[in-house]
């Protein structure tokens, strides 16, 4: 049925075992292949288990390095890790939900010029009834690449929490969705770092728009750590910073606007980034 829709599993060497107290399907290597989008998923050896007396929730294991070409010419991206863990809620379509979990995980995308690692890696989404929610976080997340030659990023911890309104885990494209971010913390220590939220949208063109409150918390902290990465950075945000007025129970508080607009990004009169069309 599946192949009829363009979807190619391949599950080598398959069996089904823990008849009778589970059920559960093993493949020695297994492969996903979207022949309308050109997607293609190439991994090692599966292993799930459904409990008999809970037959829709399944929970799966598969093994590293996972290869993910995500259409047609795109540049692969390779997933490795040490432990890497799914569970699926096969409920009716509108209440589906799902949650991944890696431990010392390393995603190196665009030929290897960008490598994210972190000590322990959980997501989780589900369906609800206006929309899908989606959270995750990244303990000792570090970035390295070719375009940040020279930059030492120090680790960090990254929560992440938002709705998307009129979606659904079957959506073909963001375009024309909108949402909010709940939480983005970006954590230094457990009370250094920033905390961003506010509304977002995608439009017809994949460009992203937004209007979003950064909460900086320890301020002087998080310059001392924005200068070690880069002195003109942290000297273009003790600049803003400096005229803002500090609150907080301890005195070492700021709140900032970041604004987004057809996909470019500023944090007042610094420009952040572009972010590519979705």
């Amino acid at each position: 049925a599946q192949a009829a829709e363009g979807l190619d599993i391949v599950c080598d060497d398959q069996a089904v075992r823990g008849y009778p107290f589970r059920m559960g399907l093993f493949c020695d290597d297994f492969a996903l292949r979207n022949t309308l989008t050109g997607l293609v998923v190439e991994a090692g050896a599966l292993r799930s288990a459904a409990q008999v007396y809970e037959p829709r929730k399944i929970v799966v294991e598969l093994d590293a390095p996972v290869s993910i070409t995500p259409a047609n010419g795109a540049e692969p991206m390779l997933l490795d890790y040490v432990l890497g863990r799914a569970v699926i809620e096969a409920r009716a379509p509108g209440s589906r939900a799902y949650s991944v979990e890696f431990e010392r995980g390393v995603f190196t995308a665009s030929d290897g010029q960008l490598e994210v690692r972190a000590d322990r890696l959980t997501g989780f989404s589900r369906e609800v009834e206006t929309g899908v929610d989606a959270a995750l976080f990244a303990q000792g997340a570090q970035v390295q690449g070719e375009g940040l030659t020279g930059l030492s990023l120090p680790p960090l911890d990254v929560d992440f929490d938002a709705k998307i309104e009129g979606a659904r885990f079957d959506t073909q494209s963001p375009r024309g969705l909108s949402g909010t971010l709940r939480r983005l913390a970006i954590k230094l220590t457990e009370d250094r770092g920033a905390i961003i939220t506010g509304p977002f949208d995608v439009d017809a063109d994949g460009l992203v728009n937004a209007t979003l409150m950064m909460r900086i918390v320890d301020v002087d902290g998080v310059l001392e750590a924005v200068n070690a990465v880069s002195a003109n950075a942290g000297s273009a945000l003790g600049g803003i910073l400096a005229l803002q007025p500090r609150s907080g129970e301890n005195g070492d508080e700021v709140e900032l606007t970041v604004t987004v607009r057809d996909g470019e990004a500023r944090l007042g009169f610094i420009p952040l980034g572009q972010i590519p069309p979705l």
